[in-house]
Protein backbone atom coordinates (compact mmCIF):
# COMPACT_ATOMS: atom_id res chain seq x y z
CA UNK A 1 0.00 0.00 0.00
CA UNK A 2 2.79 2.33 0.69
CA UNK A 3 4.68 1.75 -1.88
CA UNK A 4 1.83 2.34 -4.47
CA UNK A 5 1.13 5.57 -2.90
CA UNK A 6 4.77 6.79 -3.35
CA UNK A 7 4.57 5.80 -7.03
CA UNK A 8 1.47 7.69 -7.99
CA UNK A 9 3.22 10.73 -5.85
CA UNK A 10 5.99 10.29 -8.20
CA UNK A 11 4.20 9.52 -11.81
CA UNK A 12 2.31 13.09 -10.41
CA UNK A 13 5.63 15.19 -9.71
CA UNK A 14 6.93 13.50 -13.24
CA UNK A 15 3.93 15.01 -15.16
CA UNK A 16 4.13 18.66 -13.49
CA UNK A 17 7.24 20.09 -15.21
CA UNK A 18 7.73 23.83 -16.41
CA UNK A 19 8.95 22.49 -19.86
CA UNK A 20 6.22 19.44 -20.24
CA UNK A 21 3.71 21.95 -22.00
CA UNK A 22 1.32 18.92 -20.72
CA UNK A 23 -1.44 19.35 -17.87
CA UNK A 24 -1.43 16.66 -15.16
CA UNK A 25 -3.20 13.45 -15.93
CA UNK A 26 -4.78 13.63 -12.28
CA UNK A 27 -8.23 14.60 -12.20
CA UNK A 28 -9.08 17.80 -11.26
CA UNK A 29 -11.33 17.13 -8.33
CA UNK A 30 -7.83 15.47 -6.57
CA UNK A 31 -5.99 18.77 -8.37
CA UNK A 32 -8.30 21.24 -6.75
CA UNK A 33 -8.18 22.55 -3.05
CA UNK A 34 -10.77 22.74 -1.00
CA UNK A 35 -12.16 25.47 1.32
CA UNK A 36 -11.30 23.19 4.22
CA UNK A 37 -8.18 21.80 3.17
CA UNK A 38 -6.43 24.48 2.13
CA UNK A 39 -8.18 28.05 3.05
CA UNK A 40 -4.45 29.95 2.68
CA UNK A 41 -4.57 29.32 -1.16
CA UNK A 42 -7.70 31.00 -1.52
CA UNK A 43 -6.32 34.41 -0.35
CA UNK A 44 -2.87 34.09 -1.98
CA UNK A 45 -2.83 37.18 -4.53
CA UNK A 46 -1.68 35.35 -7.75
CA UNK A 47 1.76 37.07 -7.99
CA UNK A 48 3.28 35.12 -5.64
CA UNK A 49 2.58 31.80 -7.29
CA UNK A 50 6.00 30.77 -7.99
CA UNK A 51 7.12 27.74 -10.42
CA UNK A 52 8.55 24.39 -9.37
CA UNK A 53 11.77 25.89 -9.71
CA UNK A 54 11.44 28.34 -7.04
CA UNK A 55 11.06 31.80 -9.39
CA UNK A 56 8.41 34.25 -9.21
CA UNK A 57 5.46 34.39 -12.01
CA UNK A 58 4.98 37.43 -13.78
CA UNK A 59 1.00 38.62 -14.27
CA UNK A 60 -0.48 38.06 -16.76
CA UNK A 61 0.48 39.95 -19.92
CA UNK A 62 -3.20 40.87 -20.82
CA UNK A 63 -3.52 42.27 -16.89
CA UNK A 64 -0.59 44.57 -17.32
CA UNK A 65 -1.94 45.37 -20.35
CA UNK A 66 -5.59 46.11 -18.83
CA UNK A 67 -3.79 48.39 -16.16
CA UNK A 68 -1.47 50.40 -18.86
CA UNK A 69 -3.74 51.41 -20.79
CA UNK A 70 -6.16 52.54 -17.79
CA UNK A 71 -2.94 54.36 -16.30
CA UNK A 72 -2.55 56.24 -19.54
CA UNK A 73 -6.77 57.22 -19.79
CA UNK A 74 -6.32 58.44 -16.80
CA UNK A 75 -3.07 60.14 -17.40
CA UNK A 76 -4.39 61.74 -20.65
CA UNK A 77 -8.10 62.90 -18.99
CA UNK A 78 -5.90 64.61 -15.74
CA UNK A 79 -3.86 66.17 -18.66
CA UNK A 80 -6.66 67.79 -20.74
CA UNK A 81 -8.42 68.50 -17.62
CA UNK A 82 -5.57 70.50 -16.37
CA UNK A 83 -5.21 72.34 -19.63
CA UNK A 84 -8.61 73.63 -19.78
CA UNK A 85 -8.17 74.85 -16.63
CA UNK A 86 -5.31 77.28 -17.34
CA UNK A 87 -6.83 77.86 -20.67
CA UNK A 88 -9.96 79.37 -18.65
CA UNK A 89 -7.87 80.79 -15.64
CA UNK A 90 -5.69 82.87 -18.17
CA UNK A 91 -8.94 83.65 -19.96
CA UNK A 92 -10.63 85.15 -17.39
CA UNK A 93 -7.46 86.71 -16.10
CA UNK A 94 -6.93 88.69 -19.32
CA UNK A 95 -10.45 90.03 -19.75
CA UNK A 96 -10.83 91.14 -15.80
CA UNK A 97 -7.62 92.09 -14.95
CA UNK A 98 -5.63 92.05 -18.20
CA UNK A 99 -2.04 94.37 -17.73
CA UNK A 100 -3.26 95.44 -14.57
CA UNK A 101 -1.74 92.68 -12.44
CA UNK A 102 1.94 91.83 -13.51
CA UNK A 103 4.87 91.40 -12.02
CA UNK A 104 8.50 93.16 -12.83
CA UNK A 105 11.02 90.85 -11.94
CA UNK A 106 13.98 92.67 -13.50
CA UNK A 107 17.03 93.74 -10.96
CA UNK A 108 16.50 97.28 -11.60
CA UNK A 109 12.41 97.13 -11.75
CA UNK A 110 12.94 98.78 -15.36
CA UNK A 111 9.08 98.33 -16.19
CA UNK A 112 7.66 99.72 -13.24
CA UNK A 113 6.80 103.35 -11.98
CA UNK A 114 8.34 104.29 -8.60
CA UNK A 115 6.93 105.82 -5.41
CA UNK A 116 7.40 109.50 -6.88
CA UNK A 117 5.75 108.92 -10.37
CA UNK A 118 3.04 107.63 -8.56
CA UNK A 119 2.71 110.59 -6.70
CA UNK A 120 2.41 112.65 -9.91
CA UNK A 121 0.02 110.40 -11.56
CA UNK A 122 -2.48 110.59 -8.50
CA UNK A 123 -2.54 114.51 -9.02
CA UNK A 124 -3.25 114.70 -12.36
CA UNK A 125 -6.31 116.08 -13.25
CA UNK A 126 -5.95 116.52 -17.10
CA UNK A 127 -5.17 113.94 -20.05
CA UNK A 128 -1.89 113.48 -20.86
CA UNK A 129 -1.22 111.86 -24.87
CA UNK A 130 2.37 109.67 -24.99
CA UNK A 131 2.46 109.49 -28.71
CA UNK A 132 5.04 106.93 -29.96
CA UNK A 133 6.26 108.10 -33.97
CA UNK A 134 7.04 104.21 -34.56
CA UNK A 135 5.24 100.67 -34.05
CA UNK A 136 5.60 98.92 -30.98
CA UNK A 137 7.76 96.41 -32.40
CA UNK A 138 9.93 99.20 -33.01
CA UNK A 139 10.86 99.14 -29.59
CA UNK A 140 10.17 95.59 -28.68
CA UNK A 141 13.02 94.70 -30.75
CA UNK A 142 14.72 97.34 -29.37
CA UNK A 143 18.31 95.84 -27.74
CA UNK A 144 17.94 98.39 -25.28
CA UNK A 145 14.66 99.69 -25.06
CA UNK A 146 12.54 97.05 -25.22
CA UNK A 147 11.33 97.18 -21.25
CA UNK A 148 9.51 100.72 -22.57
CA UNK A 149 6.14 99.48 -23.95
CA UNK A 150 5.88 97.64 -20.61
CA UNK A 151 6.45 100.73 -18.71
CA UNK A 152 4.24 102.67 -20.57
CA UNK A 153 1.42 99.83 -19.77
CA UNK A 154 2.18 100.65 -16.12
CA UNK A 155 1.94 104.28 -16.54
CA UNK A 156 -1.75 103.59 -18.36
CA UNK A 157 -2.55 101.14 -15.70
CA UNK A 158 -1.98 103.74 -12.83
CA UNK A 159 -2.97 106.45 -14.66
CA UNK A 160 -6.39 106.87 -13.59
CA UNK A 161 -7.28 107.18 -16.97
CA UNK A 162 -5.35 110.47 -17.79
CA UNK A 163 -2.56 109.01 -19.32
CA UNK A 164 -3.08 107.42 -23.14
CA UNK A 165 -0.79 105.86 -24.91
CA UNK A 166 -0.37 105.78 -28.52
CA UNK A 167 2.12 104.15 -31.43
CA UNK A 168 1.63 106.28 -35.03
CA UNK A 169 4.03 105.23 -38.16
CA UNK A 170 4.94 108.00 -39.65
CA UNK A 171 5.39 106.13 -42.47
CA UNK A 172 2.11 104.79 -42.57
CA UNK A 173 0.62 108.03 -41.70
CA UNK A 174 2.66 111.03 -42.51
CA UNK A 175 -0.09 113.70 -41.41
CA UNK A 176 0.40 112.73 -37.64
CA UNK A 177 3.71 114.89 -37.42
CA UNK A 178 1.38 117.62 -38.64
CA UNK A 179 -1.74 116.76 -36.46
CA UNK A 180 1.23 116.89 -32.98
CA UNK A 181 2.85 120.01 -34.21
CA UNK A 182 1.21 122.31 -36.72
CA UNK A 183 3.18 125.00 -36.66
CA UNK A 184 6.62 122.65 -36.84
CA UNK A 185 8.04 124.04 -34.19
CA UNK A 186 9.33 120.88 -32.76
CA UNK A 187 10.95 119.33 -35.85
CA UNK A 188 9.09 115.91 -35.19
CA UNK A 189 10.52 112.74 -36.89
CA UNK A 190 10.52 109.02 -36.77
CA UNK A 191 11.26 107.35 -33.30
CA UNK A 192 10.17 110.01 -30.97
CA UNK A 193 8.25 109.73 -28.13
CA UNK A 194 5.38 113.27 -27.83
CA UNK A 195 4.32 114.05 -24.74
CA UNK A 196 1.28 116.27 -24.91
CA UNK A 197 -0.90 118.43 -22.74
CA UNK A 198 -3.85 118.77 -25.23
CA UNK A 199 -5.99 120.97 -23.02
CA UNK A 200 -3.18 123.57 -22.56
CA UNK A 201 -1.36 123.15 -25.59
CA UNK A 202 2.10 121.92 -23.64
CA UNK A 203 4.27 119.49 -25.44
CA UNK A 204 7.24 117.98 -24.86
CA UNK A 205 9.80 115.68 -27.37
CA UNK A 206 12.04 112.85 -26.05
CA UNK A 207 14.45 111.30 -28.09
CA UNK A 208 15.46 107.49 -27.44
CA UNK A 209 18.86 109.14 -26.32
CA UNK A 210 16.59 110.53 -23.17
CA UNK A 211 15.72 107.27 -21.92
CA UNK A 212 19.56 106.17 -21.12
CA UNK A 213 22.42 108.09 -19.38
CA UNK A 214 25.29 107.80 -21.15
CA UNK A 215 29.09 109.23 -20.02
CA UNK A 216 31.75 109.56 -22.28
CA UNK A 217 34.92 107.19 -21.71
CA UNK A 218 37.97 109.68 -20.96
CA UNK A 219 40.24 106.64 -21.82
CA UNK A 220 38.39 105.32 -24.75
CA UNK A 221 36.91 108.46 -26.17
CA UNK A 222 33.86 106.69 -26.47
CA UNK A 223 30.04 107.27 -25.56
CA UNK A 224 29.11 104.23 -22.92
CA UNK A 225 25.58 103.48 -21.50
CA UNK A 226 25.63 104.15 -17.32
CA UNK A 227 21.50 103.58 -16.64
CA UNK A 228 18.38 104.50 -17.84
CA UNK A 229 16.51 107.59 -17.07
CA UNK A 230 13.15 106.81 -18.88
CA UNK A 231 11.30 107.26 -15.88
CA UNK A 232 12.69 110.57 -15.14
CA UNK A 233 12.17 111.22 -18.41
CA UNK A 234 8.66 110.55 -19.07
CA UNK A 235 7.44 111.43 -15.32
CA UNK A 236 9.48 114.82 -15.94
CA UNK A 237 7.67 115.16 -18.96
CA UNK A 238 4.21 114.88 -17.62
CA UNK A 239 4.91 116.81 -14.99
CA UNK A 240 6.10 119.55 -17.39
CA UNK A 241 2.81 119.80 -19.64
CA UNK A 242 0.39 119.65 -16.83
CA UNK A 243 2.38 122.38 -14.16
CA UNK A 244 0.46 125.71 -14.02
CA UNK A 245 3.92 127.75 -13.63
CA UNK A 246 6.73 126.77 -15.14
CA UNK A 247 10.21 128.49 -14.06
CA UNK A 248 12.91 129.24 -16.26
CA UNK A 249 16.64 128.77 -15.62
CA UNK A 250 18.64 131.43 -17.68
CA UNK A 251 22.60 129.72 -17.88
CA UNK A 252 24.74 132.32 -18.25
CA UNK A 253 27.17 131.50 -21.52
CA UNK A 254 29.64 133.33 -23.68
CA UNK A 255 32.87 132.26 -21.50
CA UNK A 256 33.55 128.99 -22.80
CA UNK A 257 31.33 127.31 -20.41
CA UNK A 258 30.51 123.41 -21.48
CA UNK A 259 26.83 122.74 -23.09
CA UNK A 260 25.00 120.98 -20.28
CA UNK A 261 24.60 117.38 -22.50
CA UNK A 262 28.56 117.39 -22.34
CA UNK A 263 28.80 117.31 -18.65
CA UNK A 264 25.58 117.81 -16.99
CA UNK A 265 23.42 115.73 -18.30
CA UNK A 266 22.17 114.20 -14.73
CA UNK A 267 22.12 117.81 -13.91
CA UNK A 268 19.87 118.86 -17.43
CA UNK A 269 17.58 115.72 -16.88
CA UNK A 270 16.60 116.97 -13.24
CA UNK A 271 15.92 120.24 -13.86
CA UNK A 272 13.74 118.98 -16.85
CA UNK A 273 11.81 116.17 -14.57
CA UNK A 274 11.29 118.95 -12.35
CA UNK A 275 9.65 121.24 -14.79
CA UNK A 276 12.05 124.02 -15.26
CA UNK A 277 12.59 125.67 -18.58
CA UNK A 278 16.31 125.93 -19.00
CA UNK A 279 17.72 128.54 -21.39
CA UNK A 280 20.95 130.13 -22.01
CA UNK A 281 21.78 134.15 -22.12
CA UNK A 282 24.52 136.00 -23.06
CA UNK A 283 24.43 139.23 -21.12
CA UNK A 284 27.29 140.82 -22.93
CA UNK A 285 24.71 140.82 -25.76
CA UNK A 286 21.53 141.23 -24.13
CA UNK A 287 20.76 144.23 -22.06
CA UNK A 288 19.16 142.63 -18.87
CA UNK A 289 17.75 139.47 -17.20
CA UNK A 290 14.49 138.95 -18.62
CA UNK A 291 12.15 139.30 -16.10
CA UNK A 292 10.50 135.74 -16.50
CA UNK A 293 13.39 134.14 -14.76
CA UNK A 294 13.50 132.07 -11.81
CA UNK A 295 17.78 131.44 -11.27
CA UNK A 296 20.51 132.70 -12.91
CA UNK A 297 22.81 129.93 -13.22
CA UNK A 298 26.59 130.89 -13.79
CA UNK A 299 28.14 127.36 -14.35
CA UNK A 300 31.50 126.40 -15.08
CA UNK A 301 32.93 129.73 -16.08
CA UNK A 302 36.35 129.36 -16.93
CA UNK A 303 37.02 132.80 -16.83
CA UNK A 304 35.96 135.69 -15.02
CA UNK A 305 32.73 137.64 -16.08
CA UNK A 306 32.60 141.17 -17.32
CA UNK A 307 32.32 144.67 -15.87
CA UNK A 308 28.86 145.30 -17.95
CA UNK A 309 28.03 141.48 -16.90
CA UNK A 310 28.27 142.15 -13.35
CA UNK A 311 26.63 145.36 -13.54
CA UNK A 312 23.09 143.72 -14.92
CA UNK A 313 23.24 140.89 -12.43
CA UNK A 314 23.48 143.40 -10.00
CA UNK A 315 20.48 145.10 -11.08
CA UNK A 316 18.57 141.98 -11.42
CA UNK A 317 19.68 141.03 -7.98
CA UNK A 318 17.92 144.22 -6.80
CA UNK A 319 14.73 143.08 -8.36
CA UNK A 320 14.62 139.73 -6.15
CA UNK A 321 16.62 137.62 -8.60
CA UNK A 322 18.32 134.72 -7.37
CA UNK A 323 21.24 133.17 -8.60
CA UNK A 324 23.59 129.97 -8.78
CA UNK A 325 27.28 129.97 -8.74
CA UNK A 326 29.44 127.28 -9.40
CA UNK A 327 32.93 127.80 -11.58
CA UNK A 328 35.01 124.55 -13.02
CA UNK A 329 37.90 122.94 -11.80
CA UNK A 330 40.35 125.13 -9.94
CA UNK A 331 42.58 126.70 -11.90
CA UNK A 332 43.27 129.54 -9.31
CA UNK A 333 41.54 132.12 -11.14
CA UNK A 334 40.63 135.74 -9.53
CA UNK A 335 36.88 135.95 -10.23
CA UNK A 336 37.09 139.69 -9.45
CA UNK A 337 33.98 141.09 -10.94
CA UNK A 338 32.21 138.01 -10.01
CA UNK A 339 33.14 138.57 -6.72
CA UNK A 340 31.04 142.09 -6.82
CA UNK A 341 27.88 140.08 -7.46
CA UNK A 342 28.48 138.29 -4.41
CA UNK A 343 29.23 140.89 -2.20
CA UNK A 344 25.48 141.33 -2.26
CA UNK A 345 25.28 138.67 0.04
CA UNK A 346 28.09 139.12 1.77
CA UNK A 347 30.06 135.61 -0.14
CA UNK A 348 33.33 135.57 -1.91
CA UNK A 349 35.00 133.07 -4.05
CA UNK A 350 38.39 132.79 -3.31
CA UNK A 351 41.47 131.63 -5.37
CA UNK A 352 42.34 129.44 -2.79
CA UNK A 353 42.09 125.11 -3.28
CA UNK A 354 40.54 123.37 -0.53
CA UNK A 355 42.62 119.98 1.01
CA UNK A 356 41.35 117.73 3.12
CA UNK A 357 43.53 116.71 5.91
CA UNK A 358 41.01 114.20 7.27
CA UNK A 359 42.16 110.26 5.12
CA UNK A 360 38.69 109.42 6.37
CA UNK A 361 37.02 111.99 4.12
CA UNK A 362 38.73 112.33 0.85
CA UNK A 363 39.40 109.85 -1.73
CA UNK A 364 42.50 107.94 -1.27
CA UNK A 365 45.20 109.25 -2.64
CA UNK A 366 43.52 112.57 -3.55
CA UNK A 367 42.70 114.79 -0.95
CA UNK A 368 41.18 117.60 -3.05
CA UNK A 369 38.09 114.96 -3.71
CA UNK A 370 35.96 115.58 -0.43
CA UNK A 371 33.74 113.64 1.37
CA UNK A 372 31.42 117.07 2.38
CA UNK A 373 29.37 117.79 5.38
CA UNK A 374 26.37 119.19 5.10
CA UNK A 375 25.25 121.46 8.62
CA UNK A 376 21.37 121.46 8.73
CA UNK A 377 19.89 124.79 7.28
CA UNK A 378 17.00 126.17 5.09
CA UNK A 379 18.14 123.70 2.22
CA UNK A 380 19.52 120.49 4.45
CA UNK A 381 16.99 119.74 6.80
CA UNK A 382 17.89 116.75 8.82
CA UNK A 383 20.99 113.82 8.61
CA UNK A 384 22.45 113.37 5.04
CA UNK A 385 24.78 111.34 3.43
CA UNK A 386 28.36 112.71 2.83
CA UNK A 387 28.62 114.73 -0.37
CA UNK A 388 31.58 114.58 -2.72
CA UNK A 389 33.00 117.87 -4.59
CA UNK A 390 36.56 117.85 -6.11
CA UNK A 391 38.77 120.72 -7.13
CA UNK A 392 37.08 123.17 -5.25
CA UNK A 393 38.14 127.01 -3.91
CA UNK A 394 36.78 127.71 -0.85
CA UNK A 395 34.26 130.27 -0.32
CA UNK A 396 34.30 132.58 2.41
CA UNK A 397 31.78 134.40 4.39
CA UNK A 398 32.85 137.84 5.05
CA UNK A 399 32.83 139.82 7.77
CA UNK A 400 30.33 142.19 7.43
CA UNK A 401 27.47 141.42 9.19
CA UNK A 402 24.17 143.35 7.81
CA UNK A 403 20.44 142.61 9.04
CA UNK A 404 18.97 141.71 6.13
CA UNK A 405 21.32 139.19 4.91
CA UNK A 406 21.17 135.64 6.40
CA UNK A 407 24.16 133.87 5.48
CA UNK A 408 24.47 129.83 6.23
CA UNK A 409 27.19 127.16 5.62
CA UNK A 410 25.85 124.57 2.96
CA UNK A 411 28.77 122.64 2.69
CA UNK A 412 31.95 122.44 4.79
CA UNK A 413 35.39 120.20 5.52
CA UNK A 414 36.78 118.72 8.82
CA UNK A 415 38.75 121.14 11.25
CA UNK A 416 41.80 119.43 9.24
CA UNK A 417 41.10 120.97 6.22
CA UNK A 418 43.55 123.88 4.95
CA UNK A 419 43.91 126.43 1.79
CA UNK A 420 46.57 126.06 -0.51
CA UNK A 421 47.13 129.53 -1.25
CA UNK A 422 46.86 130.02 -5.22
CA UNK A 423 46.91 126.60 -5.65
CA UNK A 424 50.08 125.90 -4.84
CA UNK A 425 50.71 122.38 -2.34
CA UNK A 426 53.44 124.21 -0.61
CA UNK A 427 51.97 127.52 0.82
CA UNK A 428 49.22 126.46 2.58
CA UNK A 429 47.18 128.10 5.46
CA UNK A 430 46.48 126.41 8.91
CA UNK A 431 43.84 123.93 9.56
CA UNK A 432 40.78 124.19 10.21
CA UNK A 433 37.12 124.18 9.13
CA UNK A 434 37.14 125.06 5.18
CA UNK A 435 33.67 126.44 3.67
CA UNK A 436 32.96 124.35 0.22
CA UNK A 437 29.74 125.75 -0.11
CA UNK A 438 27.53 128.79 1.36
CA UNK A 439 23.84 129.97 0.66
CA UNK A 440 22.74 133.49 1.62
CA UNK A 441 19.11 134.73 1.65
CA UNK A 442 18.98 138.80 1.38
CA UNK A 443 15.95 141.46 2.03
CA UNK A 444 17.88 144.44 1.77
CA UNK A 445 15.77 145.18 -1.98
CA UNK A 446 12.17 144.23 -0.82
CA UNK A 447 9.74 147.11 -0.66
CA UNK A 448 6.72 145.29 -0.83
CA UNK A 449 5.41 146.84 -4.07
CA UNK A 450 8.04 145.67 -6.78
CA UNK A 451 10.13 143.31 -4.81
CA UNK A 452 7.70 141.47 -3.13
CA UNK A 453 10.44 138.56 -2.41
CA UNK A 454 13.68 138.15 -1.34
CA UNK A 455 17.09 137.99 -3.18
CA UNK A 456 18.72 134.61 -2.90
CA UNK A 457 22.04 132.83 -3.71
CA UNK A 458 24.08 128.94 -3.67
CA UNK A 459 27.89 129.67 -4.21
CA UNK A 460 29.60 125.95 -4.61
CA UNK A 461 33.10 126.04 -4.67
CA UNK A 462 33.34 124.37 -7.69
CA UNK A 463 30.21 122.63 -10.05
CA UNK A 464 31.82 119.14 -9.48
CA UNK A 465 28.82 118.43 -7.28
CA UNK A 466 26.62 117.56 -9.92
CA UNK A 467 28.53 117.29 -12.78
CA UNK A 468 28.45 113.47 -15.13
CA UNK A 469 31.55 112.46 -13.84
CA UNK A 470 30.71 112.80 -10.04
CA UNK A 471 27.95 111.10 -10.84
CA UNK A 472 29.11 108.04 -12.27
CA UNK A 473 31.47 107.93 -9.37
CA UNK A 474 28.73 107.82 -6.27
CA UNK A 475 25.63 107.10 -8.52
CA UNK A 476 22.44 108.87 -6.52
CA UNK A 477 23.51 107.20 -2.91
CA UNK A 478 25.17 110.15 -2.04
CA UNK A 479 23.81 113.53 -1.00
CA UNK A 480 25.03 115.40 -4.42
CA UNK A 481 21.37 114.63 -6.30
CA UNK A 482 19.15 115.47 -3.73
CA UNK A 483 21.15 118.70 -3.06
CA UNK A 484 21.44 120.10 -6.33
CA UNK A 485 17.43 119.43 -6.68
CA UNK A 486 16.62 121.16 -3.11
CA UNK A 487 19.44 124.17 -4.11
CA UNK A 488 17.10 125.11 -7.32
CA UNK A 489 13.62 124.53 -5.52
CA UNK A 490 15.24 127.07 -2.96
CA UNK A 491 16.51 129.57 -5.38
CA UNK A 492 13.07 128.99 -7.29
CA UNK A 493 11.11 130.90 -3.98
CA UNK A 494 9.65 127.00 -3.72
CA UNK A 495 8.19 127.39 -7.59
CA UNK A 496 8.47 123.35 -8.08
CA UNK A 497 6.96 122.85 -4.57
CA UNK A 498 3.84 121.38 -5.86
CA UNK A 499 5.77 118.13 -7.54
CA UNK A 500 8.86 117.73 -5.74
CA UNK A 501 10.01 115.03 -8.40
CA UNK A 502 13.11 113.84 -7.70
CA UNK A 503 13.52 110.52 -9.68
CA UNK A 504 17.25 108.76 -9.46
CA UNK A 505 18.05 106.56 -12.30
CA UNK A 506 17.88 103.26 -12.72
CA UNK A 507 21.30 101.49 -12.68
CA UNK A 508 22.61 99.13 -15.08
CA UNK A 509 21.58 95.79 -13.67
CA UNK A 510 24.84 93.14 -12.84
CA UNK A 511 24.45 89.91 -12.69
CA UNK A 512 28.47 89.36 -12.06
CA UNK A 513 29.03 87.56 -8.65
CA UNK A 514 31.54 89.71 -6.11
CA UNK A 515 33.48 87.82 -3.76
CA UNK A 516 36.91 88.97 -2.05
CA UNK A 517 37.40 86.06 0.19
CA UNK A 518 38.85 82.69 -0.84
CA UNK A 519 38.22 81.25 -3.77
CA UNK A 520 37.96 77.47 -2.61
CA UNK A 521 34.18 77.85 -1.98
CA UNK A 522 33.42 78.69 -5.61
CA UNK A 523 35.64 75.99 -6.98
CA UNK A 524 33.83 73.43 -4.81
CA UNK A 525 30.40 74.61 -5.86
CA UNK A 526 31.86 74.95 -9.68
CA UNK A 527 33.19 71.49 -9.02
CA UNK A 528 29.86 70.07 -7.27
CA UNK A 529 27.64 71.48 -9.97
CA UNK A 530 29.55 70.54 -13.12
CA UNK A 531 30.32 67.19 -12.26
CA UNK A 532 29.29 65.57 -9.17
CA UNK A 533 25.68 66.25 -9.26
CA UNK A 534 25.40 65.38 -12.64
CA UNK A 535 26.86 61.84 -11.28
CA UNK A 536 24.69 61.00 -9.26
CA UNK A 537 21.57 61.92 -11.15
CA UNK A 538 23.05 59.45 -13.48
CA UNK A 539 23.59 57.14 -10.72
CA UNK A 540 20.02 57.44 -9.32
CA UNK A 541 18.42 57.09 -12.96
CA UNK A 542 20.33 53.53 -13.74
CA UNK A 543 19.39 52.37 -10.12
CA UNK A 544 15.64 53.53 -11.32
CA UNK A 545 15.65 51.94 -14.31
CA UNK A 546 16.70 48.70 -13.41
CA UNK A 547 14.36 48.54 -10.47
CA UNK A 548 11.77 48.99 -12.78
CA UNK A 549 13.07 46.84 -15.58
CA UNK A 550 12.16 44.00 -13.02
CA UNK A 551 8.76 45.13 -12.36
Amino acid sequence: MTDNKDANIKETNSTVTPDSGQLPTTPAAESTPTAESTPAAESAPAKQSVSPSGSRRRPPKRLVDRRSRRIGRISLLTTLVVLAIVILVNIVLETVVGDRLSWDLTQNQLMSIGEKTEELLERLEEDVHISYLGTENDLLNHSTLAFVPQLLNDYVNRGRGHIIVEYVDPVADPSVISRLDPQSIHQLSERQFVVQNRANGRLRVLSQQDLVATQLNQQTLQTVMTGYSAENAFSGAINYVTLDIVPTVYRLTGHGEPPLEESFQVLGGLMDANGFDVSDINLLTVEKVPEDAAVLLILAPPADISGPEADRIIAWIKTGGSIMVAPGAFTGQDFANLNRVLQEFNIELTSDRVREGDSSLHLPNYPTYILAGAPKNDITTGSVPETLISEAAGVKILQNPVEWIETSVLLKTSDMAVLEEGGNPASISPEGVQNLAVMSDSTGYMDGTNVKHSSRAVVFGSSSVFDDQTFSLVGYQAYNYMLTYLSFDWLSQGQTDVNKLVIPNKQLASYKIQHTGSTTPIYAAAIGTAVVLPLLMLLLAIIVYRRRKHL
